[in-house]
């Protein structure tokens, strides 16, 4: 999945992660550094979506 930062830049993918069951993608942007996290259940039902760092 391609994704565009706030900033109007493109967002590197980052490995997901399991955690307790959950499946984390996060997405960097190396323009200004925010952090994006889509975080899907095992069913690969979203979960949620928030800016870590931004």
């Amino acid at each position: 999945m391609f994704m565009l930062c706030k900033c109007g830049k493109g967002m590197t993918n980052l490995e997901p992660r399991e955690i307790e069951g959950k499946v984390i993608q996060g997405h960097l942007c190396e323009n200004c550094g925010s952090l994006y996290e889509i975080t899907r259940d095992s069913s690969e039902t979203l979960v949620r979506t928030e800016w870590v760092k931004s």
